[in-house]
């Protein structure tokens, strides 16, 4: 590969993987309010969580 193929494909990835990251924090944040609202539907104790 050239240094302007590697550039190249170091400048794609770099455009490409602060939105990924972003989307994965934005995920996990989506995954554990999701899990909070379960665990309040179904009066589920600190106990049971701790347990899964």
């Amino acid at each position: 590969m050239t240094p302007s193929v590697l550039k190249a494909l170091r400048d794609g990835y770099i455009e490409q993987i602060g939105p990924l990251q972003q989307n994965k924090i934005e995920r996990a944040m989506l995954e554990r309010k999701m899990s909070n609202l379960v665990n309040r539907a179904y009066h589920t104790t600190e106990e049971e969580i701790a347990a899964v």
